[in-house]
């Protein structure tokens, strides 16, 4: 138990509300949702305080394991099998989840073509103490919430922290039969939300959906004894739910909803310092909820899983959102900023520009969800605005793949986006995705030749197989892409004993086959090529200098240093290709340059910098590879 949080529980003073984020969620930063329902309920007079458990475990096992368990392969549900005995006590099955899940004994949980990263045995003992100590543990927190008398008792329910949540709960409610629990968050949407409240008799309510408008109202009504079924997103242990989709209502004005209260966080986060490692925590923004692409059902992307009732896309005004980042800095400067937009528009990137100028602002900007269809320019406003670290969809480098997959960019838009980033010092988080439906085996082949031209560009941090997730258009429709064999991971059996039915309703994810034929030669390749571009990264580079007469380009990509130096004409157009240009531009180029029909010596020049890896083209689509340096 913290220090801080010893000395407030024996204060006493009762609360109305207890909120509480459990492990393995990041401990290094506060739940966003529970921070602007604290928020809500004291706009509203209601006593609330909020725990962060995720603390508390990582004061108890360092902030390295923490971050191991928190970031392992996020279908292998580690965090979930930690806690899942303390739920489930008969569950005696140690050394079979290591082998069949952990090391990837199950063809489902291995990776196929790279390999699975071993677990050392030291590694493993840790992890199997904090598996045998968790009761303790929950009887601690349980202590810890039960010592303010919360009438209500609320969970937020996250990847990594469903099971711990659910432990808690049933502890709590084994103190407090009188509490009232309930739970909401992206694992509570419907159908599993309605799974955990058939399954888990210590629920009384779930939350479907975003709750800002509905929770102050349930609060309410639930301290006077009024009646809440009737209430739209919550379901009972008394609802009648038929195989319709319940009304979930979504917050349309979100200028209305209060600043997210992180002042407990702030507190908190005191208490870790001396182990944090010099580690900054971060805050979470958002402008917007929804996706602005993606609302538009003909494009949206065919592996998103963000449910389609919330899909639709609402936004906070520039001046909200522009006041928002000020008093974020103002109040929290220990803290970066972190956006949870699913992907920022146009639009705001330009508000974010009118936050910059301020000289030595604390609190970066350190990450936000792009599309890699931004320009320099739009790149520029966030660079200038903080921004340090882009999260990009670009998941793969095949147009025809990007086509299939309904991403709407081509690949040379997205090699011109990490282009870009090296130049902006910006770093662009990515992955290559395979094994689409439909996928052309010569998809992986384009790629594999394209690799060798970019391997001075940031390489993808993670590259596999595609996940298959619920609400997602895959998902939803797999009977049309031939998706066979869809059914839960094999790891939720290894945490949840119950019956297949209701594991299909609790599981966000799903394995599944695919039979089109022999890729495996492809993949290969491929696979290799992108380990190769890993080890190459550090040390490669194509990069350029401009003298204003000459243009200098050193390239170390390959075995032996290249230096070409480009002057007069040759130098203005490859200046001219620092952005994407199409063949009639380039022609219009040389014409301009040379006051006349110039195609022929246009295409020349354009042919030997293709040649010699240079410049990329991609159907009728001409880019330049060098990064220009400061």
């Amino acid at each position: 138990m913290l220090e801080k949080e010893i000395n407030e529980t024996n204060k006493g003073g009762e609360i109305e509300v207890a909120l509480v984020c459990m492990p393995f969620a990041s401990w290094k930063q506060p739940s966003f949702a529970l921070s602007i329902l604290s928020s809500c309920l004291k706009k509203e007079g209601f006593k609330t305080k909020t725990f962060y458990f995720t603390l508390n475990m990582v004061k108890e096992i360092g902030p390295w394991l923490y971050d191991k368990i928190a970031s392992w392969h996020i279908v292998d549900l580690l965090g979930d099998w930690i806690f899942s005995k303390s739920l489930f006590p008969e569950l005696e099955n140690d050394e079979e989840y290591f082998e069949e899940i952990l090391h990837g004994g199950l063809k489902e949980h291995g990776i196929a073509f790279f390999g699975k990263e071993p677990i050392p045995q030291t590694v493993k003992s840790e992890i199997l103490n904090i598996r045998n100590k968790i009761d303790q543990n929950l009887q601690g927190w349980a202590d810890q919430v039960f010592s303010f008398r919360p009438k209500i008792v609320g969970f937020t329910n996250l990847f990594h922290q469903q099971v711990s949540s659910l432990a808690l709960a049933k502890k709590y409610k084994e103190i407090d039969l009188g509490s009232v629990i309930v739970m909401g968050g992206p694992n509570c949407q419907w159908p599993m939300g309605e799974a955990m409240i058939k399954n888990f008799p210590f629920l009384d309510a779930i939350f479907l959906g975003e709750g800002e408008m509905v929770f102050p109202e349930f609060v309410r009504r639930t301290i006077k004894g009024d009646r809440i079924e009737d209430l739209e997103g919550i379901i009972t242990r008394n609802t009648q739910i038929g195989n319709e989709h319940p009304k979930i209502p979504i917050v349309s004005k979100l200028d209305e909803i209060p600043f997210p209260d992180y002042s407990i966080f702030q507190e908190q986060w005191e208490e870790v310092q001396e182990i944090s490692q010099g580690v900054r925590g971060r805050i979470q923004f958002e402008t917007s909820r929804g996706c602005w692409w993606g609302q538009i059902k003909s494009r949206r992307c065919l592996f998103c899983s963000q449910g389609s009732k919330i899909l639709k896309y609402r936004k906070k005004s520039t001046r909200r959102a522009v006041e928002e980042i000020s008093h974020f800095r103002e109040n929290y400067p220990q803290f970066d900023i972190c956006f949870t937009d699913e992907a920022v528009d146009p639009q705001t990137i330009k508000a974010l520009g009118m936050s910059a100028g301020e000289e030595n602002r604390p609190g970066d900007i350190i990450y936000i969800q792009v599309r890699p269809d931004l320009d320099k320019k739009q790149l520029s406003l966030l660079k200038s605005s903080g921004v340090k670290r882009l999260e990009v969809g670009i998941e793969s480098l095949s147009t025809k793949v990007l086509t299939l997959i309904r991403k709407g960019v081509r690949s040379i838009q997205n090699i011109a986006f990490l282009k870009w980033c090296q130049e902006l010092k910006i770093e662009p988080v990515w992955n290559l995705l395979w094994g689409f439906p439909g996928e052309a085996r010569e998809s992986y082949s384009t790629m594999s030749r394209l690799i060798p031209l970019i391997v001075h560009l940031q390489p993808p941090n993670q590259v596999g197989k595609f996940r298959l997730e619920r609400f997602s258009p895959y998902f939803d429709q797999k009977e049309e892409f031939r998706l066979k064999s869809v059914k839960p991971f094999p790891a939720y059996k290894f945490i949840y004993p119950l019956k297949d039915e209701v594991l299909k309703n609790l599981a966000y994810f799903f394995s599944f086959e695919l039979e089109e034929g022999d890729k495996e030669k492809g993949i290969i390749q491929l696979a290799e090529l992108v380990d190769l571009w890993k080890k190459l990264f550090p040390r490669a580079c194509l990069k350029m200098s401009d003298s204003g007469k000459d243009l200098i380009i050193l390239d170390r990509r390959g075995p032996k240093e290249k230096v070409t130096i480009l002057k007069g004409l040759s130098r203005e157009f490859y200046l001219f290709l620092g952005e994407i240009r199409r063949w009639e531009e380039i022609q219009n180029f040389f014409m301009e340059k040379t006051k006349k029909n110039s195609r022929g010596s246009g295409e020349e020049v354009l042919l030997s910098l293709i040649k010699s890896g240079l410049v990329l083209k991609e159907g009728d689509h001409f880019l330049g590879l060098a990064v220009m340096e400061e």
